[in-house]
């Protein structure tokens, strides 16, 4: 498996040996040619996106704080309904 780019700073500084996880992205053939020899096709699957495997591992997700929303505007209360 490889990763190229933010995928792989990222992979790099989260993840421990020996941890779990999920992977999705494409397989990418080549081929490789020594001296004297028949070339070979190998395959290496690119990951594009990396995460912890939920199931397999424990953790705690730490989320920035949001703003609190702000009041709605006062609103008079309505009058009540005459003549009907």
């Amino acid at each position: 498996m490889v990763a190229f780019e933010s995928t792989a700073r990222e992979t790099y500084a989260r993840f421990r040996k020996g941890d779990c996880f999920v992977a999705s992205g494409y397989v990418h053939e080549y081929e490789v040619e020594r001296a004297g020899q028949q070339s070979v096709i190998k395959e290496e699957f690119v990951a594009r996106k990396i995460g912890h495997n939920a199931n397999r591992t424990a953790y705690e997700v730490q989320r920035r704080r949001l703003a609190p929303a702000p009041a709605p505007p006062a609103q008079d209360p309505p009058s009540p309904a005459i003549g009907f």
